[in-house]
């Protein structure tokens, strides 16, 4: 089985206290045979700075659309001061 886990972004601090959380348990999630993977709509370039900066070692994806999100069930808040804004 997949944990997957759909964070913020990089810049919620909330969700990389999670995502360190995550990699701190991620010894004890394989053990119960669970395999570990985190997604955002980061850009890519964001979402290696946060494994890096992080020090994850579990996947981590990026790039989800707004629709794709949407589609997962989630909801999509509103951009504030400290989100990227296009």
């Amino acid at each position: 089985p997949k944990l997957i886990v759909v964070y913020r972004g990089g810049f919620c601090p909330f969700c990389q206290g999670q995502l360190s959380t995550l990699n701190q348990k991620q010894a004890l999630l394989a053990t119960a045979g669970i395999d570990l993977v985190a997604i955002s709509a980061d850009k890519e370039d964001v979402a290696r700075g946060t494994v890096k900066d992080l020090g994850l070692t579990f996947s981590v994806g990026y790039g989800l659309e707004e629709a794709e999100i949407r589609s997962l069930g989630l909801y999509v808040s509103d951009p504030t001061h400290y989100i990227e804004q296009t």
